[in-house]
Formats: C-alpha cells, structure tokens, sequence
C-alpha cells in the first residue's frame, strides 16, 4: 500500500468515526437519522467501490457552529492581547457607541477602518486631541476593536506602561520591547502629555514613535494637548516628538462636554430620585 492509498484509508476512517452510529440504510447508502440526509456516496476509488464519508445537513450545522466558536475565541484573545491589563473594559468599545455622543467622528473612524488597507499601506493614522474626558480614548478603543474584527493585529497601551514593561533589564532588552510594539498592525499611544517630563520619558516618548515611524506602519495617539502646542512645542526634544507625530497622524479634534462629567450628573441625580422617592 503506497502513501496516498494509506493516507487516503486513514481520512476516510476518520471521518467514518465521527458518524453516527444508528444511521439509515437508504439505496444502499447511510442517511443520517436526525435530518434524513446521505452521509455517504459511492465512488471507484483506486480501481475499488467506496463508500465516501459526506456531511449531512445536521454535521454542516455542527461544523458551522464550532467554527464561529473558534472565531469568536479568536476574536476574544486578539482583545485581551489588545486591551492586556488596566484597560480590559475598552474592549467592550464599538464605533456604533461613538455615533451617541459623536457621531460625526464616528463616520471618521469608520471610513478609517473601511480603508484601513489604503491607510496602512501609505502608514497614515490618527491624532484624537481635545479637553480631557471627551471620549478619545473610548474612540480609540473602539477603532481597535473594529479593526480586530476585521482581522488585524492592534495594540493598545500607554507610556507610563511601557516604561513599566521596558524599565526592567538591560538597555538592549528595553530596545527589545519598544521593538516589539511595531509587530501590531496598529499601535494605540493613549493619552500623549500624561507622562512626567522628564528627559528620561521624553526619550522614551520619541523612541516609541520615532521606531513605530521607521516600521513603516500607523500609530493613533489620543492626547490632552491642544494642536496649537504640537504645533508650538517649548523643547528641542518635544519638537522631535510633535513633528514626527504631525508627519504620521492626521488631527481629528474632540469636541463637547466631558463624558465623565455626564455620567458623574446623570449618577448624582439617579440615586437622588432613589433616595427621595
């Protein structure tokens, strides 16, 4: 018996295995008992009549169903390697969120993820800048997660984080983690001007962008600076940082009233109406 034939033997055995075992005899074929469909047709094989193994109507429905777990799994992995630690809840984020309070930047960023190949190719990303509280980091998120849905790698994080991960160890091992974030398909800076200003995180800040530049891949940064500051920087070091940053992204302002104020209102007079009923 050659390989083909053994290996041939062993697919069809296999797939005989997961059939089962009360089928009906129908013209001299099995149908499956449940939907009433042949689960085998007859075919010369090798010179010799065989009885193939096929999917009825019940084993496609099953397949279907394991393969949109496995999607869905895929798809929950891809957010927890995304949203890895203090940001887990952003990955609840969706662009059909944005529409509520913003709705004109949400058809920014679906057109975005709409052309996110163009986008990538040419390494064009995103500025989300305004008054803290407005939702830009939510809106971050929420391009992350329909950009995962759609296949593609993202990342979001920090810089007071990555100094975290890249503080330990040697030179080269930082050198290590910083080029790490570059194998995402887009990076998520949140939160630019947070960081203290130290010469220490001012380095950091221009490494990360200054590597993500040379990878020839997109970055989005969300920030509390307005564009009059990345336009005007008051350093040498942060005009390294701006103009990089102006060279990648394109500005989107945020406007309105802060989010969480909102929430914090909207909480206040709820548990007064519960407290005064």
């Amino acid at each position: 018996m050659d390989a083909f034939t053994a290996e041939l033997n062993t697919i069809i055995r296999t797939a005989e295995s997961n059939q089962p075992q009360d089928c009906i005899i129908k013209d001299g074929v099995k149908h499956c008992p449940v939907c009433g469909k042949p689960m085998e047709i007859i075919r010369e094989v090798l010179g010799q009549e065989r009885h193939l193994p096929i999917m009825c109507d019940c084993q496609r429905e099953q397949e279907r169903q394991i393969r949109e777990q496995r999607h869905l799994q895929e798809l929950a992995d891809a957010r927890r390697k995304c949203f890895d630690g203090d940001y887990h809840r952003l990955s609840q984020a969706r662009i059909s969120d944005v529409y509520l309070e913003h709705p004109e930047e949400a058809k920014v960023l679906q057109r975005y993820v709409n052309r996110f190949s163009d986008f990538y190719r040419d390494q064009k990303g995103l500025l989300l800048y305004g008054q803290n509280g407005t939702g830009k980091s939510f809106m971050a998120a929420a391009l992350c997660n329909a950009l995962i849905d759609g296949g593609h790698e993202c990342l979001f994080t920090t810089f007071p984080r990555i100094d975290r991960h890249s503080s330990a160890g040697t030179r080269a091992d930082r050198q290590i983690y910083i080029d790490s974030l570059n194998d995402p398909a887009l990076l998520v800076l949140d939160d630019l001007g947070a960081e203290r200003s130290s010469e220490y995180m001012q380095e950091l800040v221009f490494s990360v962008i200054d590597s993500r530049y040379e990878s020839g891949k997109p970055v989005v940064i969300t920030t509390n600076l307005t564009l009059q500051d990345l336009k005007d920087p008051q350093t040498a070091q942060q005009s390294r940082i701006y103009d990089r940053i102006l060279q990648m992204c394109h500005p989107l302002k945020v406007d309105g009233e802060s989010i969480r104020r909102k929430d914090t209102k909207k909480r206040y007079y709820e548990m007064k109406k519960e407290l005064e009923s």
